[in-house]
C-alpha cells in the first residue's frame, strides 16, 4: 500500500468577489438603460398617430386604400401618375408636411413602392398613420 503524506496544516482558501461585483454592477447598468429606452412610446412599434384637422388641412395627404388605390389630396392616381402629381403639389407647397394614411387591409408592398416614389420626389420627412374616423380629411 502506498502511503500518502498527511497534511498537517490547513491551507486557507478564499474566493475573490471583486470580479463578481463588477459584473453585477455592469449588468444592472445595462438593464436600467434597456428599461429606460423600452418605455419610450415613440419607439413602440405600431404606436397610433393622430392628426388634428388644422394639420390635416395643410398636409399633403396620400391615402392608400385596401383595394390598392392611391389618392393624393382626394384625387385617385395609379402608381405611374402618382409621382408626377406629387411633385406638382410639392412644388406649390414645398413646406407642407407629407402624411401617408393607410386604410385597414392596405398592402405593405404598395406602401413600400409609394415610399420609394416619395423619396425619389424629394420628400425626406413622411409620417405614416392608420385611418381613424374624423382624424384625417382629404384636402
Amino acid at each position: 500500500m502506498i502511503a500518502l503524506p498527511r497534511r498537517t496544516s490547513f491551507e486557507e482558501t478564499s474566493i475573490d468577489f471583486t470580479p463578481l461585483a463588477s459584473v453585477s454592477f455592469l449588468l444592472l447598468a445595462l438593464f436600467l438603460a434597456y428599461a429606460a429606452l423600452s418605455r419610450r412610446p415613440e419607439l413602440e412599434a405600431g404606436a397610433p398617430l393622430a392628426l388634428d384637422r388644422a394639420a390635416a388641412a395643410d398636409s399633403l395627404i396620400i391615402r392608400i386604400s385596401s383595394g390598392g388605390t392611391i389618392h393624393l389630396k382626394g384625387t385617385r392616381h395609379d402608381e405611374r401618375s402618382f409621382r408626377a402629381a406629387f411633385e406638382e403639389l410639392r412644388f406649390r407647397q414645398p413646406d407642407a408636411p407629407v402624411v401617408v394614411v393607410l386604410e385597414e387591409g392596405a398592402r405593405a408592398s404598395l406602401l413600400a413602392r409609394v415610399m420609394d416614389q416619395l423619396k425619389l420626389a424629394g420628400a425626406d420627412r413622411v409620417r405614416i398613420t392608420l385611418r381613424e374616423e374624423g382624424t384625417v380629411t382629404d384636402g
